[in-house]
């Protein structure tokens, strides 16, 4: 019997932070057909969270900070990087909870 369920066979991230825009910048490396680049991603905290999953396939991150939009807002460093190679998920855990709100990372 086929599911009704949209998500059947998909990872689906946590409802607690939606993306707003994608801004990315890459560099290829065309003897070694690799890449290297930079993403920055506005996002909407919808519930206060110490962590913020992203699907991540075939990449590599090495730091990552996320800076609320509000004049003054703090930001906060990842303390934490953790690849989830079966499901392509990366997560990015911190010291204490992301605010609600935009920010981005």
């Amino acid at each position: 019997m086929a599911s009704n369920d949209k998500s059947a066979g998909r990872v689906i991230l946590p409802p607690t932070v939606e993306p707003v825009a994608y801004d990315i910048k890459l560099i290829p490396n065309l003897d070694t057909f690799t890449f290297a680049g930079s993403e920055k991603i506005s996002v909407n905290v919808v519930s206060a969270t110490p962590e913020i999953q992203l699907h991540a396939k075939d990449l590599y991150v090495s730091a990552a900070t996320f800076t609320g939009s509000a004049d003054g807002a703090a930001s906060f460093e990842a303390t934490e990087i953790n690849f989830h190679i079966k499901d392509t998920v990366l997560t990015l855990k911190f010291a204490s909870d992301i605010p609600v709100g935009a920010g981005g990372f």
